[in-house]
């Protein structure tokens, strides 16, 4: 694993339930979800009802309905997180069906692939970047790291549904064996989501993509010759808590 500062140490599995068959382990390092994700939604209700009417006489009695709910809901989710992808070089067949090896792309991403790493990346302390060179490829220029990003910050949403409902009318008898009832009903339902800390993956992978400029000042790749993005934030993402607020507000 990595510390924030950018160096190796080895990292402790505590149980392992892999023999078992099983991906999980207990205990030793890594994230966990005590302080991330909910059990239960919130779950707010706010309902009013008013209902009217006036008997003028038996064969005219106006009659009114009004209703108001309106419903609230939070909902935390787990933090993104990042594993696999191709690292190092990859199995391809050329034309004539032979199978040979060419070097992974650091740009074959997604939401949940591990996180391309550069070994110029000056968050990593030149030591690390010796021994995970020496573990990949020859002329490998990148490796992916898996990660949970708990420092990240939980995927949260908040909703909030409101439901109008007016009912106006008139009713009443006539002649004894008559009967009416005539009413004008509108509704209108209205709904509006916030998100929160989703992340905006471009932004990620501009910002991960960190190096030196000129001035020896640590930019994002995009702004190393000339800006191309003014508000990319180089994010620090070896070792838990190491990515600053402004990096986080660039990609969330």
């Amino acid at each position: 694993g990595f510390n924030p500062h950018g160096s190796l140490y080895e990292y402790n599995l505590g149980t392992d339930f892999r023999p078992a068959g099983s991906n999980n382990h207990h205990g030793g390092d890594g994230g966990i979800l005590n302080a991330r994700g909910t059990l239960q939604p919130s779950l707010k209700r706010y309902v009013a009802n008013i209902l009217g009417h006036y008997d003028v006489s038996d064969a005219f009695k106006p009659f009114f309905e009004a209703k108001f709910v309106r419903v609230e809901s939070f909902n935390q989710g787990t933090p993104t997180f990042a594993q696999g992808g191709q690292q190092g070089t990859v199995a391809v067949t050329d034309d004539d069906g032979n199978v040979i090896g060419r070097e992974a792309a650091s740009n074959a991403i997604s939401q949940t692939s591990g996180i391309p790493i550069s070994l110029d990346n000056p968050f990593l302390q030149p030591g690390a970047a010796a021994t995970i060179r020496s573990l990949l490829p020859a002329g490998a220029n990148f490796f992916r790291l898996n990660r949970n990003n708990n420092d990240f910050g939980t995927r949260d949403e908040f909703d909030r549904r409101d439901t109008y409902r007016i009912v106006g009318g008139v009713e009443g008898t006539f002649n004894d064996d008559w009967k009416y009832d005539v009413s004008v009903n509108y509704g209108e339902f209205r709904t509006r989501s916030t998100f929160f800390n989703n992340r905006i993956n471009q932004n990620f992978y501009n910002a991960v993509d960190a190096v030196r400029n000129g001035a020896g000042e640590i930019v994002c790749r995009i702004n190393q010759a000339s800006v191309t993005d003014p508000n990319c934030v180089p994010i620090n993402v070896l070792g838990h808590g190491a990515p600053s607020q402004a990096a986080l507000n660039y990609i969330n």
